[in-house]
């Protein structure tokens, strides 16, 4: 269904050539000995800037539900002494693996490996490691802007040269690299691009399962149908508020693809969208 004009775009600089896609850890089935959910952990002894030289565990992305623009980081894993027992296990099992060991605890991006909806990339903060299922991103050089690609492989152009890349529900480092890339410079568009990470990063801190958590939506001392309604309507507010700078992302790459209306429609058609 690719157009020939579309088909061209394919000999611009890809995002392999500009980032690295890197699967992190694998504990060769001993899970029970290194994940905990975060809650599980006193919470002195996971990784932040505070206690760098004493830490047992340390936050990592294992991937988790479709989820756009920032989250999904519950667990974390036992790194201590620079991950010294699962290092030392690896001898007895050959399958553990921890691969790209420089980009350990860096800010970058995450993305989930598989998804029966389709790519959805986050923010990925500091003092965090990956593990392979949830796959990570990094700048080759750390000049490239996080951010603007962050935009881009949320967009719904993304999404199908994904499609056509690999039409199935898992996404392969492979899949990624070979994407097509232009990045979006314009500042309005990385503003937009942060302004969804942060709304999205205040949700969290009404989810009792993120780290992020603060309170509940329901105050005792008030009406609790009347919480839950303000709560909900600024929670729509703000999803609303994600989709219309979504839509404007999604303006924003098919200029920088210098995209035909032909090409447009049928990308708009393949993703679902009228």
């Amino acid at each position: 269904w690719i157009s020939d004009e579309f088909r061209e775009k394919f000999i611009n600089r890809t995002i392999g050539e500009e980032f690295d896609i890197c699967n992190g850890i694998s504990s060769g089935g001993n899970n029970e000995q290194f994940y905990r959910y975060h809650w599980e952990i006193c919470q002195n002894d996971i990784l932040r800037k505070s206690n760098e030289n004493s830490y047992k565990w340390t936050f990592i992305n294992k991937g988790g539900p479709y989820k756009k623009w920032y989250g999904n980081i519950w667990l974390v894993f036992e790194w201590s002494d620079n991950g010294k027992k699962i290092k030392k296990l690896k001898a007895k099992y050959p399958s553990i693996r921890y691969g790209y060991e420089n980009y350990y605890f860096k800010p970058g991006l995450a993305f989930t490996g598989a998804s029966s909806k389709s790519l959805s990339v986050r923010y990925q903060p500091a003092y965090c490691i990956f593990e392979r299922a949830g796959k990570s991103i990094f700048s080759k050089d750390n000049s490239n802007n996080y951010f603007s690609l962050l935009g881009f492989m949320n967009s719904i152009l993304c999404s199908y040269l994904m499609d056509s890349l690999n039409p199935t529900v898992s996404f392969q480092s492979g899949d990624i690299e070979r994407i097509p890339y232009i990045p979006l410079k314009e500042k309005f568009v990385q503003e937009v691009v942060i302004q969804n990470v942060h709304i999205t990063k205040y949700l969290c801190q009404f989810s009792i399962i993120e780290p992020l958590y603060k309170s509940s939506p329901i105050n005792k001392e008030l009406d609790v149908s009347q919480c839950l309604l303000t709560f909900y309507n600024n929670e729509n507010a703000l999803y609303t508020e994600i989709l219309l700078n979504e839509s404007i992302l999604n303006n924003s790459v098919f200029e920088a693809f210098e995209l035909s209306n032909k090409d447009r429609r049928i990308v708009l058609d393949k993703e679902g969208i009228p």
